[in-house]
């Protein structure tokens, strides 16, 4: 296999304790990535690279802001503003 699938292959061969505790707050959560990953703003344009456990985050807080589930769009977003701030005010403020 290449290197991204033996990364993949060794990342889902046990949940990392990170993506455990992340589970425990945001219900549902999968961290799909072996890597970090460049996100932009849609709107402003404006980029950042995330960690691939904050990616999650921040895919699980735009899911929940597409379904209205409002409860899960302010703990992501409180997330952001504790654990990376510069993140949250790229991507979500």
């Amino acid at each position: 296999m290449g290197k991204i699938a033996d990364r993949i292959v060794a990342k889902n061969t046990k949940l990392c304790s990170s993506e455990k505790s992340l589970q425990k707050v945001f219900p549902g959560l999968q961290i799909r990535w072996a890597s970090n990953v460049r996100v932009t703003n849609p709107y402003s344009g404006e980029s950042i690279v995330l960690t691939a456990e904050e990616f999650a985050v921040y895919e699980y807080t735009k899911r929940c802001e597409l379904k209205d589930d409002w409860s899960g769009l302010d703990k992501g977003l409180n997330w952001f503003i504790e654990n990376n701030l510069e993140a949250y005010m790229t991507l979500l403020d």
